[in-house]
């Protein structure tokens, strides 16, 4: 196997690594006595206050948290978050900390100057303020200038650097063996995110990357990692998926092949099924139409071999959205009323009747959604290329309410330049949930686009933004 190749198997485990299970918290909290699950805070100067408990959930990739009201309990069960790193939120601080379970924790308020920061006190403080702590080692987290050598250097001994403080931290305040390992589980996160930063950043490419520049990470250091921490598995869902990733193959069909047949060749077991589940979610948050019936195929194949439930579910939600495209819109969407800027009242079955003959997208906005407008601000030239060769027509949908039909309005002329005073519409206000719930705004929010083929069927729910104008041609390309 050669470097590149034993690179790509670093990097394709790391990604099975980084689809970690966390299981949705519902606060079930104990106040009569303390439980070995449980960690006790006491805030004696702050009764009556939230404390907010911030983490990250890998299986659904979104930030989750936990509160308690200080007025009623003090105790946070660990046992309903499954994961040990957590940021406490509390009056405007947050401090990020290594739950202790069995453990009764002080939470301190320090004042400097104008500054309030979180500390703590107890049996296991070292625990709780060893983030804290890390502020003397920000000024010298290396940064890549011009030369990939010297930034190899720079990560390797802040590296060490780091390393040798955990150490003596450790062994300094007697912190247990379980922290310890996490810890040293995150300083290697955080390494090989540095390393791998400029190469997603195209600061430089893979070939101009040293042979020895991932020697010292190979496959067998990633096995016992735990990567349930929300720092270290957002930066590996967002820089792994993008590494040994060109952008012209990007989500290709060749790309995905490569993906799943790595994936079952080289890992076994539970981190399989985390795997291959990433692999399709990633492929479904970034869907192509010529991508949609291999999908169908590969997840039926690897749901067959699947014992995990939670990950069968996953792929299940997927394949029933993929029943949605490819088909009419169903009545109960169609006959969603909308109002246009001159107050006339249609129902969307209007717009894709009016617009059959050419590609049509629905672009779903709001006049307070910053996103939206920098989409619609930075697509604009491509939009207008698009329309004026006839390949596609764009319909604007808002999800202003009605009381607010004047913010729209206003809006609308103030991006005027934008094109935003040409096919755009209200959606009405009883219809946004079910339009909504159908279009999975309620999850994933707007920005929104969707496609529908010249004979009005549906053909993508979740498309690309414009913004990113080569992803959404090859999203487009094969319908015109």
């Amino acid at each position: 196997m050669n470097k590149r190749e034993l690179s790509l198997v670093n990097i394709r485990y790391l990604s099975i690594l980084v689809f970690v299970l966390i299981l949705n918290c519902k606060s079930e909290l104990n106040t009569s006595h303390q439980t070995n699950e449980e960690v006790i805070f006491k805030t004696d100067a702050l009764a009556g206050e939230w404390i907010k408990f911030s983490y990250y959930d890998g299986v659904n990739f979104k930030n989750k948290f936990v509160e308690i009201d200080t007025s009623e309990t003090t105790a946070l069960d660990v046992s309903k978050l499954n994961t040990r790193f957590v940021t406490i939120n509390l009056k405007g601080m947050s401090e990020d900390v290594f739950l202790t379970t069995e453990d009764t924790v002080l939470i301190n308020i320090n004042k400097s100057g104008d500054e309030n920061s979180l500390s703590f006190s107890g049996k296991n403080a070292a625990h709780y303020n060893y983030f804290g702590n890390l502020i003397q080692f920000y000024q010298n987290s290396p940064s890549y200038l011009d030369n990939i050598n010297n930034y190899q250097l720079k990560c390797n001994q802040y590296f060490e650097t780091r390393k040798n403080y955990i150490d003596d931290y450790c062994k300094t305040n007697n912190c247990s063996i379980d922290f310890k390992k996490w810890i040293l589980n995150e300083l290697f996160s955080e390494h090989y995110s540095h390393l791998i930063s400029p190469i997603v950043q195209e600061k430089v490419t893979l070939n101009e990357v040293p042979s020895d520049y991932f020697d010292k990470i190979d496959i067998y250091a990633f096995e016992n990692l735990d990567l349930s921490s929300r720092k270290s598995t957002y930066a590996f869902s967002t820089y792994i998926k993008n590494y040994f990733t060109e952008p012209s193959l990007k989500f290709s069909k060749k790309e995905i092949n490569d993906q799943l047949d790595f994936i079952n060749k080289y890992i076994k077991g539970a981190h399989r099924e985390f795997a291959l589940t990433d692999i399709y979610i990633s492929n479904h948050v970034n869907l192509l139409p010529s991508n949609i019936d291999m999908l169908k195929a590969k997840m039926m194949t690897s749901k067959k071999n699947m014992t995990q439930k939670l990950y069968i579910d996953k792929i299940t939600e997927i394949e029933n959205e993929f029943k949605k495209i490819n088909n009419k819109l169903p009545d109960s969407i169609l006959n969603v009323k909308v109002t246009s800027l001159d107050n006339k009242t249609y129902q969307i079955n209007d717009l894709i009747n009016e617009n059959k003959g050419t590609v049509l997208v629905f672009d779903v906005w709001a006049s307070w959604c910053v996103p939206c407008l920098h989409d619609i601000e930075v697509s604009k030239e491509y939009r207008s290329r698009l329309n004026d060769e006839g390949k596609v027509k764009w319909v604007f949908l808002s999800f202003d309410r009605e009381k607010g039909r004047s913010k729209w309005i206003a809006k609308s002329k103030e991006k005027e330049a934008f094109g935003l005073l040409e096919n755009q519409y209200l959606i009405h206000d009883i219809d946004i949930p079910r339009f909504s719930a159908f279009s999975n705004i309620d999850s994933s929010g707007i920005p929104k686009y969707l496609i529908f083929d010249k004979e009005g069927d549906l053909i993508l729910l979740d498309a690309p933004h414009p913004s990113d104008s080569l992803f959404f041609e090859r999203a487009i390309k094969d319908l015109y």
